[in-house]
């Protein structure tokens, strides 16, 4: 129906009769590719016809988990190590958690690479090792909690200082 709306719209009825016939073959593959886009479950292997959740999914699990990458400095000093912001081409990377992404020896290359771009960004203070952390956030605490804090499950330390 929205497609025979446009059809009948002068404004782009006009656009595409001036078009060339190639470009308006590769315009209906675009819009078809698009609308046969939504209809898969991968949603990651078809990028940029369906990435099309903007907003996040409501997820009722309680408590919720979420692991995090802490590095220690040489200096003592405790840093979460983000890849989004030391690498600012990456929006956003996969859960931490799935085995999917992250087969053995992919997390620890993870972590390695982004030890690695923190300590070139800090040279006078490199990172010494970095913990896994489980972190776990209750979203609907008892009622008798006064406090509504994190609790954190250490998972394993990765040593970096003697990778350069």
């Amino acid at each position: 129906m929205v497609l025979r709306g446009f059809c009948y719209a002068p404004q782009i009825k006009s656009w595409v009769t001036g078009m060339p016939r190639f470009h308006r073959a590769v315009l209906g593959c675009l819009i078809g590719a698009m609308i046969l886009g939504h209809f898969t479950f991968d949603k990651r292997s078809y990028f940029p016809f369906v990435a099309w959740e903007i907003f996040s999914v409501a997820r009722e699990e309680d408590p919720v988990v979420c692991p995090e990458l802490i590095a220690t400095t040489i200096g003592g000093k405790k840093v979460r190590l983000l890849a989004e912001q030391l690498f600012p081409s990456i929006v956003q990377i996969d859960p931490l958690n799935d085995e999917k992404f992250y087969p053995p020896g992919r997390l620890e290359e993870l972590i390695r690479v982004t030890a690695g771009m923190y300590n070139e960004l800090h040279p006078g203070d490199s990172v010494r090792y970095v913990d896994l952390v489980m972190v776990s956030v209750p979203l609907h605490p008892s009622p008798d909690e006064l406090r509504n804090f994190p609790s954190y499950e250490w998972r394993k330390r990765y040593e970096i200082s003697s990778v350069r």
